[in-house]
């Protein structure tokens, strides 16, 4: 079987995975207050976006989700 890959070398490492064209979706388990920074990115890479407690912190971040998904068309489920 093939050794995962890893993408620790920064706060924003997790871009590069983002470009993988192999991946469909992608379950975000960091800090509170990147869910929503990495949804977006998720979903603006053309990747489904599942997250875990909160998804977001403040409104305007709720309304970032909501634009970004239906702008894009995937989904961001809050697990």
């Amino acid at each position: 079987a093939p050794e995962p890959k890893g993408y620790g070398t920064g706060p924003d490492d997790y871009k590069r995975m983002l470009e993988q064209d192999d991946i469909d979706v992608v379950v975000i388990c960091t800090p509170w207050e990147d869910h929503a920074r990495m949804c977006v990115d998720t979903m603006n890479a053309g990747k489904h976006a599942f997250t875990e407690v909160p998804a977001a912190v403040t409104v305007e971040e709720c309304w970032q989700l909501v634009d970004t998904s239906e702008k894009t068309r995937k989904h961001c489920m809050m697990l």
